[in-house]
């Protein structure tokens, strides 16, 4: 067959293959750059899930127009 490796295709979609031979699994790249953003910012609090949440979806384009404070 002429078609590529089914990895080829899955990265040209924008997903990562789970096996480099025969995937059983893709995970969407996004994702994974959202799991990159989200360990470099980690701390030992909740500012860290809100601020890797806020800076992932800015760069999807997406922008929040309201904050809202608990305290």
């Amino acid at each position: 067959c002429a078609c590529a490796p089914a990895p080829t295709q899955l990265l040209a979609t924008g997903l990562f293959p789970s096996a480099p031979i025969r995937p059983t699994l893709a995970v969407d790249v996004r994702v994974l750059e959202f799991a990159m953003k989200l360990f470099v910012r980690i701390a030992p609090n909740n500012t860290a899930w809100t601020s890797t949440l806020e800076s992932f979806l800015d760069g999807l384009g997406f922008t929040l127009e309201h904050e809202v404070c608990l305290v």
